[in-house]
């Protein structure tokens, strides 16, 4: 079963949020590959000539500020100042599922075992495990019901 299913909304945003960050990691790529074709050039030189310095930096610090930005909240709250129906996207809503766990290396849930789920938000489940609410990412689970 879909985690996303009843939560149309979210596998919206999701689905451009995904587009935003493939275009990121092909703007990222082209920046390198400037970077490596200027290098080239200077393969048996021992210093970079001042004017290729310059765009070696120019080109670093435009690849520090696009990963800056995507890796901020500031594109995500583009999407949601673009089209206001995203601005309750990703709150925690009432969703009693059986989740099966599925990960490793948690102390507090026991693989392959079924807990319940009170709440989902299209990212990550809230739990009830030994009275105490934990929230976890639905890649740890699989969606028994």
């Amino acid at each position: 079963m879909e985690h996303l299913e009843n939560f149309e909304l979210e596998k919206e945003y999701e689905q451009i949020w995904d587009k935003i960050r493939y275009k990121k990691v092909d703007e990222l790529y082209e920046l390198t590959l400037e970077v490596i074709n200027l290098l080239e050039n200077h393969i048996d030189d021992k210093l970079l000539f001042h004017s290729d310095y310059e765009k070696v930096q120019y080109l670093f610090k435009k690849m520090k500020q696009k990963n800056f930005f995507y890796m901020s909240g500031s594109a995500k709250e583009i999407i949601k100042s673009a089209n206001p129906k995203y601005e309750g996207v990703y709150e925690y809503k009432e969703c009693v599922r059986d989740l099966k766990f599925v990960g490793s290396g948690d102390k507090d849930f026991e693989n392959g075992k079924i807990y319940q789920s009170k709440y989902f938000n299209g990212a990550t489940y809230s739990i009830n495990v030994n009275h105490v609410e934990r929230t976890v990412g639905y890649n740890y689970f699989e969606r028994i019901s």
